[in-house]
């Protein structure tokens, strides 16, 4: 058998960083201590600074009955950074135009200690 080396996780330090929205976002389904989850995976890219380039996937959580963007979640404020304009109850929002679009956040190490995520409070438009 050959001898494998191993690798570290590809982590940043935690700060603040221009995201870049690279995909439309993957739905995904499961189950989490038990619970019922959906969720809406992105591909994000640092977009400026000494990890410019950098890439990760960041999971927003979804009403885990319907599937739809819940207020004053994580996903409500970057949807609402990279339009800029106000998303309002029971409208309807496609995460197509989120693509290329571009937000401010604050990216920390998961507990995991295994992948970067952005700390939801923190996230807010990009003005360059």
């Amino acid at each position: 058998m050959p001898k494998l080396t191993t690798k570290g996780y590809d982590l940043v330090d935690p700060g603040i960083y221009v995201l870049t929205i690279l995909d439309e976002g993957e739905i995904l389904e499961g189950e989490y201590q038990g619970e019922t989850t959906i969720k809406i995976r992105h591909e994000l890219e640092i977009a400026e600074g000494p990890y410019a380039g950098h890439r990760f996937f960041e999971y927003f959580s979804l009403d885990p009955v319907d599937g739809t963007l819940m207020p004053n979640s994580k996903y409500w404020d970057v949807y609402e950074a990279v339009t800029r304009r106000k998303v309002d109850e029971d409208d309807e929002v496609d995460s197509a135009e989120l693509v290329g679009g571009q937000f401010q956040a604050q990216v920390v190490i998961a507990k995991s200690g295994k992948r970067n995520r952005t700390e939801h409070g923190s996230i807010g438009p990009y003005r360059p």
